[in-house]
């Protein structure tokens, strides 16, 4: 089998992944037809996803409907900060199950 030349693994590459979502060359990355220079700095992760999924950026007041909707997702997930121990006063331990004062806690 002979050895592939670069432009014939670029061109295998290509054929296999192939999205609209990201373009990425040699010096030039662009999501949705934004370039990435223009969006560094400027688009929330809000914005950022919503670009992602409906190939437009959003107006602010969309980002922050969008943002709000985010949020509760990340705080009352499986692992919100909301359980984490420094929000929780006890915990308990030993056979009797006795409380005990968390460090950091108020007790």
């Amino acid at each position: 089998m002979a050895a592939k030349t670069p432009e014939d693994i670029l061109a295998d590459a290509s054929a296999w992944s192939d999205t609209s979502i990201i373009d990425i060359h040699p010096g030039r990355i662009a999501i949705r037809g934004y370039a990435i220079e223009a969006l560094i700095g400027r688009a929330r992760f809000p914005d950022m996803i919503w670009l992602m999924l409906r190939g437009d950026l959003p107006t602010r007041g969309q980002s922050d409907l969008f943002e709000a909707a985010l949020v509760p997702g990340v705080n009352h997930g499986p692992h919100a900060p909301s359980t984490m121990p420094k929000a929780i006063p006890y915990r308990y331990s030993g056979p009797a199950a006795r409380p005990v004062p968390a460090p950091g806690g108020d007790g």
